[in-house]
């Protein structure tokens, strides 16, 4: 089944003046989550109108929906996979600094909806393309699996713009790789050109492979905007209203300290007047440089009296709101209500969410337990390809394993460890190898140390527990 139901804004600006309107309507979409996620929303800005007429304000931003996935990204990535390829795969993966930019990538990918991981051999050695959302279209897909897509990029020339289409299509026996060039016009039009002129190959390349280049991954989350999809949908994409809610509060929250502060009532005597010559009108103001101000009769001394106007903060009030907000958002995205907080309390640790098991948890899970395949495809691809470009491969299982019991700091680790002691299921040694570090015959050593010195301490006394 070939789609054209999801586009995105590279495409749109080499293809827009014959794209089917459907099109248009399904690259706005992630234009909106993208727009989010960079802090750019249609609603940064607003107009206002005052006595100088109208002008457009700049709102503050929270930036709830970046904040969002950049604290759920790096709680899949609180602890590292354990990675099992052959040695050579490995070298690949860490020249490449998979993990590190891993993080980035999945969380760009949860604020788009969809990220895309491609293989590509240059200059004598693999590299891997951290595809983002709008820069990739799939073509071919069935059941939600893509064989056959599109990918996006931008090169100068000779001062010349640019647009690369790498476009990977099925044949017999494996794939092909074709490129395609387009140039941008002068009146900022791309149109197509040779591949030559662009300095790119214009042969296509075949690869006998059984896998496809590249892997898709998608938030697990349905897509509920467009249900025949095989992309998904932002985690924030049933939110945006509520981000939209946050940004006003947070806006209130930074005006706040602006519009409360201290103002006086003056009598008119102390107005000063200067002719705008560009408005060519008489502009008054307070001078708050004078020291002398006209004189007037006593009788007017009460009314001419300068006076404060105080105003309350409202803070409280707007700060509740904004926790009121975060916790629904959190709420529409499938994490615990207290993921986010804007009430000075810190996030909770890695180690937290793991052991309450929350709803925060089992998103986490829910996104390693999509992200395992797709991973694991990934990197066998090499298998196929790597005797093509000298990359030993074996038939080991290449696997991704995400192991969350090792997210424990050592506070809650002594707990349970002394938790054991004390119940007698566990020995002195025992405690000495898991807390202290010690080998078998050093934790030995240092029990019999510890009970000639003193019969009666207790383990708490040990290590300095209360």
């Amino acid at each position: 089944m070939r789609i054209q139901d999801s586009i995105k804004s590279a495409w749109l600006e080499l293809f827009g003046a014959k794209l089917d309107p459907s099109l248009v309507e399904g690259d706005k979409m992630i234009r909106v989550w993208l727009d989010i996620y960079a802090g750019r929303p249609s609603w940064q800005t607003y107009t206002t109108r005052g006595l100088y007429g109208q002008r457009t304000e700049w709102r503050f931003l929270l930036n709830a929906g970046k904040m969002l996935t950049s604290e759920l990204s790096g709680l899949v990535y609180a602890e590292e996979p354990k990675i099992t390829v052959d040695d050579a795969v490995m070298d690949i993966l860490k020249a490449n600094k998979f993990l590190s930019n891993m993080k980035a990538w999945t969380e760009t990918a949860l604020a788009l909806g969809n990220g895309a991981l491609k293989w590509t051999f240059k200059d004598g050695r693999f590299i891997i393309d951290f595809v983002k959302a709008p820069d990739f279209l799939p073509v071919t897909y069935c059941n939600g699996v893509t064989t056959e897509a599109d990918f996006a990029s931008a090169i100068v020339k000779d001062s010349k713009e640019y647009k690369i289409v790498e476009q990977h299509r099925v044949v017999e026996g494996g794939y092909t790789i074709t490129l395609k060039a387009y140039k941008k016009k002068d009146n900022g039009v791309f149109k197509e050109c040779l591949p030559e002129e662009a300095g790119i190959d214009s042969e296509p390349v075949y690869i006998k492979t059984t896998r496809p280049l590249f892997v898709i991954w998608k938030n697990p989350e349905a897509n509920n905007i467009d249900m025949y999809s095989p992309l998904g949908i932002s985690l924030y994409a049933n939110a945006v209203d509520t981000i939209q809610q946050l940004d006003e509060a947070y806006d209130n929250l930074a005006h706040e300290r602006t519009s409360t502060r201290r103002k006086i009532i003056i009598g008119s005597s102390m107005i000063s007047t200067v002719f705008d010559t560009a408005k060519k009108k008489q502009d008054v103001y307070y001078d708050k440089n004078d020291d002398v101000y006209v004189a007037f009769d006593d009788s007017e001394k009460e009314s001419m009296m300068p006076k404060d106007i105080n105003f309350d903060y409202r803070i409280n009030d707007i700060v509740t709101d904004i926790n009121t907000n975060l916790g629904l958002l959190c709420k529409q995205c499938g994490v615990s209500d207290s993921f986010l907080s804007f009430n000075g309390a810190s996030m909770k640790t890695a180690t937290e969410v793991v052991s309450e098991n929350s709803k925060t948890f089992r998103k986490k899970q829910t996104i390693e337990n999509s992200l395992t395949p797709i991973l694991e495809q990934f990197f066998s691809v090499l298998k196929d390809i790597g005797s093509l470009y000298d990359v030993p491969t074996t038939s080991i299982d290449y696997t991704v394993i995400w192991d969350d019991s090792v997210i424990e700091d050592r506070a809650a680790k002594e707990t349970r460890v002394l938790a054991r002691y004390n119940a007698k299921t566990i020995t002195l040694e025992d405690v000495l190898e898991q807390l202290d570090g010690l080998t078998e015959k050093q934790a030995i050593e240092k029990a019999d140390a510890i009970r000639e010195q003193n019969a009666t301490v207790s383990v708490g006394d040990i290590f300095g527990s209360e």
